[in-house]
């Protein structure tokens, strides 16, 4: 593996830190501050400027504003929300269904992180892109990469062709047959 792909890697292994699933552990990294989680909701609601995605609308904001109203809060200076420029190759991907981070906020750290940075959005997918078998080959071959210009021109085509998933049924309760 070259150096830049050992870059790519350790870069690949900081955004997997992913907090969405884990209860209280979630609230935390976006109300409280966490310098985890650079998407401290509370602090931001307010300061949003673009529109609610259309699947979703404002229905995770309203949850967050509830929540984070009583999470007790740290202060987190400016600097922390700054994106540096990339100085590697930089793979940022986006799910076009995503309610938690939709394409909209990929497309802005890949302006923030310049000209090194790659954002694919697979169209029909939502959150966690990268379980999907054609994006997990997409990353390899990024992190594979002889070299940045190289994992830049990644084939990435396969993320058109992802159906969408079906819709989510919460269980019911039912004996399952």
């Amino acid at each position: 593996m070259s150096a830049a792909g050992a870059m790519r890697v350790a870069f690949a292994g900081e955004a997997l830190i992913d907090f969405t699933g884990s209860g209280g552990l979630a609230f935390q990294g976006h109300c409280g501050g966490s310098p985890l989680n650079a998407a401290v909701a509370c602090a931001r609601l307010g300061q949003a400027t673009d529109a609610p995605g259309a699947d979703f609308g404002a229905t995770f904001a309203e949850l967050y504003r509830k929540v984070c109203a009583d999470w007790p809060h740290v202060d987190v200076p400016p600097a922390f929300y700054a994106v540096p420029v990339a100085l590697s190759a930089t793979l940022v991907l986006s799910g076009g269904a995503d309610p938690v981070t939709p394409p909209r906020h990929g497309a802005r750290v890949a302006r923030a992180l310049g000209a090194q940075a790659l954002h694919v959005v697979v169209p029909q997918a939502g959150h966690g892109v990268m379980g999907l078998l054609c994006m997990r080959d997409v990353l390899y071959r990024f992190i594979d990469a002889a070299d940045d210009a190289l994992a830049l021109k990644v084939d990435t085509a396969c993320a058109a062709g992802i159906p969408r998933p079906p819709a989510f049924q919460p269980f019911s309760g039912g004996v399952a047959r």
